[in-house]
């Protein structure tokens, strides 16, 4: 597949004349020589002229853009931001970030803290100075 794939991309090259110069003596011999080259060369070939010559694209009306525009009128279209979101959903957001606000500044003084009474040492351990 992927060789017939390569095949395939190195002839429409070929034809659409995007082939660098020293590539396109090769398959011109390739074309002359082998028999499945010449064949999708051929059938290749056949394509494109249909393509190129056969092919007509069709033109868009020159109302075309109002057309649109007017269908696109036609509906009705809500604003996003009155039905979408609730008020009272992003006022709670904002009353919890401003009470973690709070509660990160100011500074929580203990309360009655005691000391903690001295451990004896019993010579297990040592004072490290």
């Amino acid at each position: 597949m992927n060789t017939q794939q390569n095949m395939d991309e190195r002839l429409w090259d070929y034809i659409d004349g995007r082939l660098a110069a020293e590539e396109k003596p090769f398959i011109e011999q390739l074309i002359a020589t082998n028999n499945r080259w010449k064949s999708k060369y051929h059938e290749l070939l056949d394509v494109h002229e249909l393509m190129s010559h056969h092919l007509e694209l069709d033109q868009p009306s020159m109302r075309f853009t109002q057309n649109v525009m007017e269908e696109i009128g036609k509906l009705h279209i809500t604003p996003a931001a009155k039905t979408y979101i609730n008020k009272r959903v992003i006022w709670g957001i904002g009353g919890f970030f401003l009470l973690t606000i709070v509660i990160n500044a100011t500074p929580i003084k203990p309360a009655n803290v005691t000391a903690m009474p001295a451990m004896k040492d019993r010579g297990r351990y040592r004072k490290v100075i």
